[in-house]
Formats: structure tokens, sequence, C-alpha cells
């Protein structure tokens, strides 16, 4: 759960870059004690059970740490590449706004087309 919880931040990030003000004053928290304890959990749970592979306590360490470092990778990959693409949309926006609002003015000043 808290694997997919890292794939979401960027996105939910990004999403906030277009938010109100009220929405940019909070944060996220990324806790990745919570990762450890449960792996740590998860392999303890491993060694009770006494499964083969890839459910024994080595492969499930190695899938665990797979799957975090994983979702650590793209929390920093789609968070830049989400990053990138906010502040190209916001210039954008800005130069469009900046356009209408000139256009508006040379019309009200009767200088339009």
């Amino acid at each position: 759960m808290k694997i997919l919880w890292n794939l979401t931040v960027p996105y939910a990030l990004a999403a906030r870059a277009f938010g109100t003000k009220q929405s940019r004053a909070s944060g996220i928290s990324l806790i990745p004690g919570v990762e450890a304890v449960l792996l740590t959990v998860a392999v303890l749970l491993s060694l009770v059970r006494g499964a083969a592979w890839p459910w024994n306590p080595g492969g499930v360490a190695l899938i665990g740490m797979a799957m975090i470092i994983g979702s650590y990778v793209h929390l920093v990959v789609a968070g830049a590449i989400a990053g990138w693409a906010a502040r190209r949309l916001r210039g954008r926006m800005g130069r469009s706004r900046r356009g209408n609002e000139e256009k508006s003015r040379d019309e009200e000043n009767g200088h339009g087309l």
C-alpha cells in the first residue's frame, strides 16, 4: 500500500501545481521508515511460514527492496517530468494571458484589427 502511495505522489504534486493556493500549503510526507518496518514484518512472517522461493525470507527481502527502490526511482523521475511539464504549461498559460490582455487593451484604445 505504501509503495502505491509513492507511485501517486508525483502526480498529486503536479495536480497541485495547477490548484489553489490553499492546496499548495499542505505537504506530502514520504515516511520511508514505514517501508522499512513493513518489509521487516514481511521478512519475519516469511521466516515463520517457511515457504519456498520467492516467499522465503531472502526472496521477500529482495523483492521488497526492489519494489521500494523502484517506487522511489519512479518518484524522482516522474516528479522531474511532471515538474518540467507544469513549468512549461504554466509558462504557456502566462504568455497566452498576456497576449489576450494586450489584445484587449489594443481594442479598447481603438488599435484593434
